[in-house]
C-alpha cells in the first residue's frame, strides 16, 4: 500500500511539473519563462547617457571594458542573484576618465509579458529590464542606471548582453 501511495505521489508530482511548464509558443520558440532557467554570463555591457561631475554634464556612450558578471534565475522559487561590473570611458576635452559601473544583489523576479523582467531586490529596490533581443543562447536586457560613481553621477541606459552557461 505504501509503495502504491508513493508511486501515485511521484506520478502526480511529475504531472504537475509538466503541466506548469509551457515550453514553446506557437512559433516553436521557448517562452521567456522557460528560457530563464539557470545561469547567464554577462558578456558585454553598452552604455548611453551622461555623467555629471564638477566640469558639468558630459554625454557618453560606448561599450564597457573589463566587463564581468552573471544573472542566475531560479524559476521555481522566482528568485535571482546577479552581478554586473564594467568600466565606462568618458571623454572631456583632452582627457579621458574611467568610471566604474557596478550593481549586484539578490531578490525575486517577475515576468511582465514576454518582453520585460522586474527584479525586486530588498537592498536596491525594483529595477525593470526590457528584453530587447533574444537568441537561442542568450538575450539582451536594457535598463536605466542612475548612480553615483567615482567622481560623478551617471545617468545611463545600460544594454546588458547575457549568454546561457
Amino acid at each position: 500500500m505504501k509503495s502504491f501511495f508513493r508511486l501515485g505521489l511521484l506520478a502526480l508530482s511529475i504531472g504537475l511539473v509538466f503541466s506548469c511548464v509551457k515550453e514553446d509558443d506557437s512559433n516553436g520558440t521557448p517562452t521567456l519563462s522557460s528560457f530563464l532557467r539557470g545561469n547567464f554570463a554577462v558578456t558585454r555591457a553598452d552604455y548611453n547617457g551622461s555623467v555629471s561631475n564638477s566640469f558639468g554634464n558630459i554625454p557618453t556612450s560606448g561599450t564597457g571594458t573589463e566587463t564581468d558578471g552573471f544573472f542566475l534565475f531560479e524559476p521555481f522559487t522566482k528568485t535571482t542573484t546577479y552581478l554586473l561590473s564594467t568600466k565606462m570611458e568618458v571623454s572631456s576635452g583632452d582627457s579621458t576618465k574611467q568610471y566604474p559601473i557596478y550593481f549586484g544583489g539578490a531578490g525575486t523576479f517577475e515576468l511582465i509579458g514576454e518582453n520585460s523582467i522586474k527584479i525586486n531586490d530588498a537592498a536596491s529596490g525594483i529595477r525593470t529590464y526590457d528584453v530587447t533581443e533574444r537568441t537561442a543562447t542568450g538575450l539582451k536586457l536594457s535598463t536605466g542606471y542612475d548612480a553615483d560613481t567615482l567622481g560623478g553621477n551617471a545617468n545611463l541606459v545600460l544594454s546588458i548582453y547575457l549568454s546561457k552557461d
